[in-house]
């Protein structure tokens, strides 16, 4: 949910870098978003990751690994596949930024666990106050207090970032299928979803980044699906600030 900010970082650094995409099942939003921005990429093999991954020691290298956005489903699943993944990428960078919110609230604390059990440094979304940030819509208005801040003045709308709007069709997984039996389709489960929980609007916090071609008409296909009436924030609340800043502070770890 937050390849915009890293296609966003990659692209508006203008250091020249080698970036590398690892072949997987996930992969397709993000080539589609970097060959839309013309950022140049090369695929990687899963096995290369696991093994030689030959690169050139004296270039920026950015390597991108997609993971199953099923996970966060399940915290615990979630927090086993990261840490385990990170014992297995360890001492092969310099440093790993993992473009991801508290999921859930998986109760751990990634940077202070990376510290304590891998020789790699670590870094994730957080704030000016040090804080975490909650989840995608965090990152997109500038962090915890702000997030707060905003669902206190729009309280029971649903929000709306670009990337929300336009992978919405690709959040349903076809091995959770909870409506079937009740309901036709995922959306009249997600609308009366809506309908119980009192949402009425869905507000658009739009960050300038993602598809920009289509982000409106999925915007309202959207809302129009969900049953909501899709308004505009009475004066701007999203913000790049911390995209730029994982982004800055992954890259400021890198040796030599």
């Amino acid at each position: 949910m937050l390849e915009d900010e890293l296609v966003h970082g990659l692209e508006t650094d203008p250091e020249p870098k080698n970036i590398y995409i690892v072949e997987g099942e996930y992969v397709r939003t993000i080539r589609r978003k970097m060959d839309a921005r013309s950022v140049p990429y090369t695929m990687m093999d899963e096995y290369c990751l696991r093994t030689s991954m030959d690169l050139d020691r004296d270039a920026f290298n950015v390597v991108i690994i997609m993971n199953p956005l099923k996970l966060h489903k399940e915290p615990a699943k979630l927090r086993d596949f990261i840490q385990n993944q990170l014992i297995m990428l360890q001492g092969r960078f310099d440093a790993i930024a993992m473009y991801y919110g508290l999921c859930g609230d998986f109760g751990w604390g990634i940077t202070k666990w990376a510290a304590d059990n891998i020789d790699t440094p670590v870094t994730v979304f957080h704030d000016c106050n040090g804080d975490v940030c909650d989840d995608c819509v965090s990152v997109a208005v500038g962090g915890h207090k702000k997030y707060c801040d905003l669902v206190k003045e729009y309280t029971g709308m649903f929000f709306i970032t670009p990337s929300t709007a336009t992978l919405w069709n690709e959040y349903p997984d076809p091995d959770t299928r909870e409506w079937e039996g009740f309901y036709e389709s995922s959306d009249d489960y997600m609308r009366d979803m809506m309908s119980w929980g009192g949402y009425k609007y869905a507000l658009r916090v739009d960050t300038g980044l993602g598809e920009r071609d289509i982000f409106e008409p999925k915007a309202q296909e959207m809302s129009a699906k969900l049953g909501l009436e899709l308004i505009d924030p009475k004066s701007p609340v999203a913000t790049c600030e911390l995209a730029d800043d994982i982004y800055n502070r992954s890259k400021s770890l890198l040796k030599g």
